[in-house]
């Protein structure tokens, strides 16, 4: 059995809405923010947007990662932020992707925007949730394949 002491690698799911419709472009704005952000903090994960509802997870260190959620529930931008996972893991399900991004409305149109190290293969963000078998990552999985 994995035990993991505080302080280790760790993940927060979250939920929220939008307070106001976000164009396309202060949605790739906000993204292109947080990855900088994402990066300098050494978080990893996945973001999917869909008509004003945000999923996000996101894997750290666990007292960065709660420090940044409680950053996200100040953000003015954000409503009814809601966590409903947490926990400790044994390693990243989305390393080297600072903010791997899915808008599901212009899915058809734009695709994926990694948010990757330009060495890190191409492939589709949510992939590497498939391959972790932890509660959050399936929960994460279930909620995305309803948006």
């Amino acid at each position: 059995m994995l035990k993991l002491s505080e302080g280790g690698m760790y993940e927060l799911i979250y939920t929220s809405v939008a307070r106001r419709y976000l164009t396309h472009s202060e949605v790739e704005e906000m993204v292109e923010s947080a990855r900088s952000k994402n990066q300098r903090l050494g978080i990893t994960g996945l973001l999917l947007y869909s008509k004003y509802e945000f999923i996000q997870l996101l894997e750290g260190e666990e007292r960065v990662v709660r420090q940044l959620f409680e950053e996200i529930q100040a953000d003015s931008r954000h409503d009814s932020v809601t966590s409903f996972y947490e926990g400790y893991i044994e390693k990243r399900g989305f390393d080297g992707w600072s903010m791997a991004f899915k808008d599901l409305d212009a899915e058809a149109e734009m695709g994926i925007i990694d948010g990757s190290k330009p060495s890190f293969p191409p492939e589709h963000p949510t992939s590497f949730a498939n391959l972790q078998q932890n509660a959050g990552k399936k929960i994460f999985r279930m909620l995305s394949e309803q948006l």
